[in-house]
C-alpha cells in the first residue's frame, strides 16, 4: 500500500473504522450475551450445578454483616417482603469470637426478622448440635439490605452495574473495585483502537527514523 503511493492516514483510517465497529460490537455482546449467561452461571454454581428456581430476580453467594454477626446465603430470591433466602448460614460472633454456628435451607422475612425453617445450630464451647429446629435472626434486617449486598461486576452490564454502585456507596460500602470493573466495561472494547495505531508505529516509525541499528564511533 506504501508503494501504491497511500499515505500512513489513508492506510489508517479504514483499520480505526474497522477497530471502532469491533468495540461496539464487543462491548454489545458483554452487555446482552456474556452479563446474562455470567449471572445464570453463579446461580447455577450456587445450587451445585441443580435446577435453578425460576424466578428473574435472583442473586447468587450474598454475604451480609449484621452488627458482629456474619449472614451468608447461597441464593436470595425476589424482592421485599416476599423475599427467599436458600442455604442460609448465621455465624453468630461475640467477643471477637465464633460462639455459634447456624444453618438451614430456607428463610423467610416474617415479622421484622429472619425465620429459618429446619435449622441446625452448631455449639463452638459444647461442640454439640441441636436437632433442626425453627430460629429466628437478622432481627431488623431488611430485604433491601441483601439486595445492594449482591454485586458481581461480571453478571451485571455497565448501566446496571453502575445502579448498583450507587446502592453500594448510599448504604456506605466500599466500591472501589466495583467502579475499576465498571469502566473496564468500557475500556477493554475500546483497547481494540488502539491495535492500529500501535501497528502505525511499527510499520511507519522505523522508516521515518533511518540507520536506526547503525552504530556509529
Amino acid at each position: 500500500m506504501k508503494a501504491a503511493g497511500l499515505s500512513a492516514h489513508q492506510i489508517l483510517a479504514p483499520l480505526v473504522l474497522a477497530a471502532c465497529g469491533i468495540a461496539a460490537l464487543t462491548f454489545l455482546f458483554n452487555e446482552t450475551v456474556l452479563a446474562p449467561t455470567s449471572a445464570k452461571l453463579s446461580a447455577w454454581q450456587a445450587v451445585d450445578y441443580g435446577e435453578i428456581p425460576r424466578d428473574s430476580d435472583i442473586r447468587s453467594n450474598v454475604w451480609l454483616l449484621d452488627g458482629d454477626d456474619l449472614i451468608h446465603a447461597e441464593l436470595v430470591i425476589g424482592s421485599g417482603p416476599s423475599m427467599i433466602l436458600k442455604n442460609v448460614r448465621v455465624n453468630d460472633r461475640s467477643n471477637g469470637g465464633l460462639s455459634t454456628v447456624i444453618q438451614g435451607k430456607t428463610a423467610r422475612w416474617i415479622d421484622n426478622g429472619w425465620t429459618l425453617d429446619d435449622a441446625t445450630t452448631f455449639s463452638v464451647a459444647s461442640a454439640t448440635t441441636t436437632p433442626p429446629s425453627t430460629v429466628r435472626f437478622g432481627l431488623g434486617v431488611q430485604p433491601t439490605s441483601f439486595t445492594i449486598s449482591s454485586l458481581d461486576p461480571d453478571a451485571l452490564g455497565f448501566s446496571e452495574l453502575r445502579s448498583a454502585i450507587a446502592d453500594q456507596r448510599a448504604a456506605g460500602r466500599p466500591t472501589a473495585g466495583a467502579e475499576a470493573a465498571m469502566w473496564h466495561k468500557l475500556s477493554g472494547p475500546l483497547a481494540s483502537i488502539l491495535m492500529p495505531l500501535l501497528g502505525s508505529i511499527a510499520g511507519f516509525g522505523l522508516a521515518r527514523a533511518g540507520k536506526t541499528f547503525t552504530w556509529s564511533e
